[in-house]
């Protein structure tokens, strides 16, 4: 007696196929694959930036945005009466200063300050111009630490999902994405989508 099984298959026959298509009253749609059927699936859809996103401001790595925290140290020259600190005490240091909804700060005798949209370099010659006419040459120092007006947030397929502050370091979109630990998918297939505003545009990662 002589006995045999069939050979494994990795999926149905033509015969089978055909066999459960609409033609034969069936629930699949069977497309013959011609050479006219291979050009039209070929197409990439193409994307990309519109122009009102490719010419939105750029932003710098160092400028102040509301919602960033602003410390501000004040050397005094004179010793008896200073103005922001106590008698004897030359150096004032205003610290955890955040810059408000409308991009505002408030500092003690020199009023609410225009922060936003400023680096700490011109913050530092704002509130020294301020201060100049109520303490004779004020010195001062500015320093930021990034609040959620300067930062990327990531999402979807990439490495390490979070909200990334915009440094020097990470100021394009491959190195943010780099620095999120770039894409858990085949980079030839990774579709980056990008809002800024109310701007929204994609583009193929390669």
């Amino acid at each position: 007696m002589i006995a045999s099984c069939g050979l494994p298959r990795s999926g149905p026959n033509k015969r089978e196929i055909l066999a459960g298509s609409v033609d034969q009253k069936g629930d699949a749609f069977v497309v013959a694959v011609t050479p006219a059927v291979a050009r039209a699936t070929a197409v990439q859809p193409v994307f990309g930036f519109s122009d009102s996103f490719r010419n939105a401001g750029v932003v710098a790595s160092d400028m102040i945005s509301s919602g960033d925290t602003i410390n501000i140290t004040v050397y005094e020259n004179v010793k008896d009466e200073p103005l922001l600190g106590n008698t004897g005490q030359r150096v004032s240091g205003l610290s955890e200063i955040q810059v408000d909804g409308q991009g505002f700060i408030y500092i003690p005798y020199a009023g609410r300050i225009k922060a936003a949209g400023l680096t700490p370099e011109g913050l530092r010659q704002a509130v020294t111009r301020k201060l100049e006419d109520q303490t004779p040459d004020p010195q001062v120092s500015v320093s930021r630490r990034p609040g959620e007006g300067s930062t990327v947030s990531i999402s979807g397929q990439a490495g390490l999902n979070g909200v990334y502050p915009i440094e020097a370091s990470t100021r394009t979109l491959g190195t943010m994405l780099a620095k999120a630990g770039g894409v858990t998918v085949d980079p030839a297939i990774a579709i980056v989508r990008v809002t800024r505003g109310r701007y929204t545009g994609k583009i193929w990662l390669n």
